[in-house]
This record gives C-alpha cells, sequence and structure tokens, in this order.
C-alpha cells in the first residue's frame, strides 16, 4: 500500500509540474468513465499486441492462439473475463502472457471484437517470418555475411 501512494505521489507531482502549480487530481476528473473510452482503450491494445490474439474454440472455452504456431490455451483462473448470460466468453481475445503449468493459460486476457481483428490477421497473413527472422538476406550487406558466417 505504501508503494501505491508513493507511486501516486510522484504522479501528482508530475502533473502539478506540467501544469505549472497546484492541482487536486480529485477535482479534476471531468467526466466519468463509460463504456466507449474502455472500447477506444481496448481497441488499442488490439492493435498493439496483434501478434497476441486468441479465438475462442466452437464448442467449450477453450481457444486457440492466432499466428505463426497456433496452440490449444486456456483462460488463467485468476482472469477477470466475464462469460455471457449462456457461459460463454468472447469469441476473440487478446493476452498478454502465456503460461505453462499443468496446462498452457493466458493471463492479462482482454476481450476484442472480431471487426478488429480481421484487419491485423490479414497484415499477418502477409508477413514473411524469415525475412524478419533475417534467414532469408542478400549476401552482399554485411550483417548478413555477419549472422551467416559468410
Amino acid at each position: 500500500m505504501k508503494f501505491c501512494k508513493d507511486v501516486r505521489k510522484q504522479l501528482s507531482q508530475i502533473i502539478q509540474k506540467i501544469a505549472k502549480g497546484p492541482v487536486d487530481v480529485q477535482s479534476s476528473l471531468r467526466y466519468k468513465k463509460g463504456e466507449k473510452d474502455y472500447q477506444k482503450l481496448r481497441r488499442a491494445l488490439c492493435m498493439g499486441y496483434g501478434n497476441q490474439l486468441a479465438e475462442r474454440m466452437l464448442h467449450h472455452n477453450g481457444y486457440h492462439t492466432l499466428g505463426y504456431r497456433s496452440q490449444l490455451v486456456q483462460v488463467h483462473p485468476s482472469s477477470v473475463l466475464e462469460a455471457d448470460e449462456d457461459g460463454q466468453l468472447p469469441d476473440y481475445v487478446m493476452y498478454h502472457e502465456l503460461i505453462n503449468t499443468s496446462r498452457p493459460f493466458m493471463r492479462n486476457v482482454c476481450a476484442v471484437e472480431m471487426s478488429w481483428v480481421l484487419p491485423i490477421l490479414k497484415k499477418l497473413e502477409k508477413m514473411d517470418t524469415n525475412r524478419l527472422s533475417l534467414l532469408t538476406c542478400f549476401p552482399s550487406q554485411w550483417w548478413c555475411r555477419r549472422f551467416k558466417g559468410v
């Protein structure tokens, strides 16, 4: 708790320096956070973590990751992801990390919408992983000779 107070105090000091004067952090809240604000945040996270998406399987709440190496994963029990009235989790999620215990789990999971995921999937399909990993390069370039030992 002390750490949280220290972080809040540091953030308040930074805000005061930017505002060039005392600012009451509590009174500067101009509007209530709504669903649209969280939707914008989730969309931005989806764009940033486009390589860490997972799609729900049809008949149960398991997921398979999308991208280069697909694997079957579950949502970690500590996740706060909510199921709908039928007990189904969202169709697409974005995760921060995969952990392997008795089963592979996704931690820090956030629901994303299919309309956000489709453009990212098109880009991932076009991506050349060999080119990104320097496996295929031009022999005339010095950095290529260095990595291949030419």
